[in-house]
Order: C-alpha cells, then structure tokens, then sequence
C-alpha cells in the first residue's frame, strides 16, 4: 500500500502565503507513516478543498507506472467547510469543480468535529466522476470516527478471507 498526505489550511490573506504542504508516495507497512510532527501539527485558519484536491490529483498524476492499475483512493478528511480560495470563486463551488476533476477509484470525505455537517458533505461527494465509490460521515466521537475508518480499509481491502477449509463430501465418489 502507498500513501500521500496533503494539508489545506490558508494562512493569511495572500495566496503566496498559503501553508499547504504534502508528502509524496510512500509505503505504509504495518509500522504506519512517519510525518513531520513539527509540520503536521501547526494550527493554520481557513479550509480550502480546491487546494487539497488539485493537489491530491497532482499526486495520482506522480503514480508510477508499474502503480498505474492499482486502485487510487482518496480519504478527504476534515474539521471544516471551504472558506478558501476568497475573491473571485465561491469556495464551495470551486471544491466541487476540483472533485469533478479527480481521478480516483474512490472517495471518501470525512468531517472531524462539529464545525461541519455531514449534508454538506454528502452533497460534495456528489460530484465524484461517475463510476467513483464515494461516501461521506462526519463525527466528533473518536469511537465513532475508528469504526468509520476501520469500514473504509475493509471496504478497500474487499473480502478478508485466510485459513481456509474445503471439504468435498463427494470425494469418494470423484475419479
């Protein structure tokens, strides 16, 4: 499994101070990821989802191509609705004309916390390419939010089946 990560929180009223940062594909193995703690975890202002799915799609773009025909799923995640960019888009729709670009096999949009809803989110997810699984959820309950998640790589991993057993009853009878 290779993973990517990008941030989307505006800094500041100048586009050119923008603070998104992301990390490039990378094995997730059973030790996780190891991030920067020091970058991850700067509390920045204002959400822009056009930033972080133009990103996002620049990275499915960077898959290499012996990793072309694996299936590439997006898990939004986030604390708030759009805000960003400000001026001449409206926030919102210019997260819904980044999703309509994203190629991905499936997306998943998550609200964390109670600063959005999750009509907001159901409605974005609409805007997938058709074909795309999609869903959306949102929850400030941490329980609530593992169980979420643990649905998401069942969903991606399919059918966990290991140790199986077959028994023919009609062995004695087959040539």
């Amino acid at each position: 499994v290779q993973v990517a990560m990008v941030t989307f929180a505006e800094n500041g009223n100048n586009p050119e101070d923008y603070t998104g940062k992301y990390i490039k594909w990378a094995v997730l193995d059973s030790s996780g990821l190891d991030l920067p703690v020091s970058e991850w975890n700067t509390f920045a202002s204002g959400t822009n989802y056009k930033y972080a799915l133009e990103q996002a799609q620049n990275m499915i773009n960077e898959i290499p191509n012996d990793r072309k025909n694996a299936e590439t799923v997006v898990i939004f995640v986030t604390d708030g609705e759009p805000n960003w960019p400000r001026g001449t888009e409206d926030p919102k729709e210019a997260a819904a004309a980044a999703l309509e670009k994203l190629d991905c096999d499936r997306f998943y949009a998550v609200g964390v916390g109670s600063d959005i809803g999750n009509e907001y989110l159901s409605e974005l997810v609409k805007n997938v390419k058709n074909g795309v699984v999609a869903d959306s959820f949102q929850s400030g309950d941490t329980s609530e939010l593992v169980s979420y998640f643990s649905q998401i790589a069942a969903d991606i991993a399919g059918v966990d089946t290991h140790n199986v057993t077959i028994t023919d009853t009609f062995s004695a009878y087959a040539e």
